[in-house]
């Protein structure tokens, strides 16, 4: 008698390693997008910081105090909008005599994309872990996200 013994594997066996590559590529693919979403966070704190740098070094050859009342000229020059967020200079209003000039960070998932909003809400976790007395005020939802901070490294008080 001549027997044929077919090897391979069975339709059972092939599922079952399909459903476990599919279940390690989406938890791979989740922590990849966070990975990359912090990483181009740091991009965004970089390029803030030296926004900030400029605006800070061009008010003190002029003798300007930015926690008082800055004239918009001064950063009005370094407005930018990326691919991940619009960044924007401002005053915010604390009191009659002291409207500091904030720098208005905002990303939303119509303008900027989904992944771009995950971005500037991971830049604004470090900052609010860092320092949260920096953030002048903040907006976050799961399709915007918007933050002003201060352009001092000392918060500008309520006087």
């Amino acid at each position: 008698m001549n027997q044929y013994r077919q090897s391979g594997f069975t339709l059972l066996e092939m599922m079952t390693v399909v459903a476990i590559v599919g279940i390690l590529s989406v938890a791979g693919t989740t922590a990849y997008h966070h990975y990359q979403a912090k990483a181009t966070s740091v991009e965004l704190l970089l390029f803030y910081n030296s926004l900030k740098q400029h605006v800070i070094e061009q008010a003190a050859d002029q003798g300007i105090d930015l926690c008082g009342d800055p004239p918009m000229s001064l950063a009005n020059r370094y407005n930018h909008t990326s691919s991940h967020a619009t960044l924007s200079f401002m005053k915010h209003n604390l009191s009659s005599n002291s409207k500091p000039l904030v720098l208005s960070v905002v990303a939303n998932a119509f303008a900027h994309g989904k992944n771009n909003v995950s971005i500037v809400r991971e830049a604004y976790n470090s900052i609010k872990g860092n320092n949260d007395n920096l953030i002048a005020s903040d907006l976050v939802l799961e399709n915007i996200v918007a933050f002003n901070l201060y352009l001092t490294d000392r918060p500008c008080s309520n006087n």
